[in-house]
């Protein structure tokens, strides 16, 4: 079977289970924390490449190992940092998502997982990534889903300027310790 045709079916099943209605306020906020943990590490993928993804699922404030879609979503990632090709990637994912037959928004989140997991592989922008998603997502969680991206985006700013600023302290007393020497 072709990678387009595996990605059609799976998205005509996802959709189909998690339905255009506003889902339940814990399915809503478990796809949200999916959402905003493949968006961090397409952020480090951007910035990083691909073999930085493993430093991004290190991150413990980033990545929750207790989400429902840890595993999966932790296997696509990793699929695609070991350089597994994209038909190759998809291929496991539709497995292991057939297999567990999610219900839902689950089943709409697993889609978003790899659907973005291939756009990292392929070095779309932040921008792109975003775009999927929201086109994925039931109209009625756009306007949340717009503000919790703007919300992530600003922190991953705060915490990049932190870690920039950190650095350039290190150089600067790694400079004066080589000058005292």
């Amino acid at each position: 079977m072709d990678l387009s045709k595996m990605l059609d079916n799976m998205r005509h099943d996802a959709m189909a289970k998690a339905g255009l209605e506003m889902p339940d306020p814990r399915e809503t906020e478990e796809l949200f924390a999916a959402i905003l943990q493949i968006y961090r590490l397409s952020v480090v993928a951007h910035r990083d490449g691909l073999l930085g993804l493993e430093k991004g699922l290190s991150k413990k404030d980033w990545w929750d190992p207790s989400h429902p879609l840890a595993d999966y979503l932790q296997e696509c990632v990793m699929n695609v940092a070991d350089g597994e090709s994209p038909e190759m990637v998809t291929e496991l994912a539709t497995n292991h998502y057939w297999t567990l037959a999610p219900e839902g928004t689950f089943a709409l989140a697993h889609y978003i997982v790899l659907r973005c997991a291939l756009l990292m592989q392929q070095g779309a922008s932040n921008f792109q990534q975003i775009k999927m998603i929201r086109s994925l997502l039931p109209a009625s969680l756009h306007t949340e889903f717009d503000r919790r991206i703007e919300d992530e985006r600003m922190a991953l700013k705060r915490e990049s300027e932190i870690e920039a600023e950190n650095e350039k302290a290190r150089r600067k007393s790694e400079n004066s310790r080589r000058k005292k020497t």
